[in-house]
């Protein structure tokens, strides 16, 4: 399977704390190593930012299109748990 990062995400990912940061992008390498990812996420319904799935780490949330036709996971966007669902 393969993993990109939209400019959203990464632009995201700069607003938040190094410390932050530096625990998501573990998460992350850790996570595009497993067989079956969708183990550790939850489908979103009526999500306007074009995800599919979303990805707890802490109190932030990472939004994850997955298009199953390509077999690639487009990693969208970060944020803390009560901003990231809003518009």
């Amino acid at each position: 399977m393969k993993f990109s990062f939209s400019s959203t995400f990464i632009s995201s990912l700069e607003k938040i704390s190094p410390k932050d940061q530096k625990r998501i992008i573990k998460k992350l390498n850790w996570f595009s190593g497993q067989k079956d990812i969708f183990v550790f996420t939850s489908p979103l319904k009526n999500n306007k930012k074009l995800a599919t799935h979303r990805l707890r780490i802490g109190d932030y949330r990472v939004l994850i299109y997955h298009s199953s036709e390509t077999n690639t996971i487009r990693i969208m966007d970060v944020g803390h748990r009560k901003n990231i669902y809003q518009n």
